[in-house]
């Protein structure tokens, strides 16, 4: 497998092997109760209810997509295999977009504003003679 060159030369298992999210202090991969442990304990320090941590996955969504993150590169992040089951599981967050889309598309459509005493100056605008 082809590596960076910053990677090439650091040992497997080493603190900063590529890859792997959670990793123990000598880089090897955390297993999952480990994972499990220490999240229910950072939950816990800063006063949040106790969930899973596969419960972030929707968050994590959510966030994503309201942040203009394209559906696809979401669906790639969360594993799912259509984009119709992302769609449809974060649908919720799609009016939001709309009206953020509404308002950039507005921005840019609207005229920019005539500087200032602009108008003074300009000679009277000449009606268009009516056809007959």
């Amino acid at each position: 497998m082809p590596q960076c060159g910053s990677c090439a030369n650091q040992a497997p298992g080493s603190a900063n092997t590529p890859g792997f999210v959670f990793t123990t202090s000598i880089g090897t991969p955390m297993d999952g109760p480990t994972v499990t442990h220490r999240f229910e304990a950072l939950l816990k320090k800063v006063s949040l209810p106790n969930m899973r941590f596969y419960d972030l996955r929707h968050p994590c969504g959510t966030l994503l997509l309201a942040q203009g993150v394209h559906p696809r590169v979401v669906l790639e992040i969360l594993g799912h295999s259509r984009i119709s089951i992302t769609m449809n599981l974060y649908s919720h967050v799609i009016p939001a977009m709309q009206q953020e889309v509404a308002a950039r598309l507005d921005a840019n459509l609207a005229p920019p504003p005539a500087p200032e005493g602009f108008a003074a100056s300009l000679p009277p605008t000449r009606q268009a003679d009516p056809v007959h």
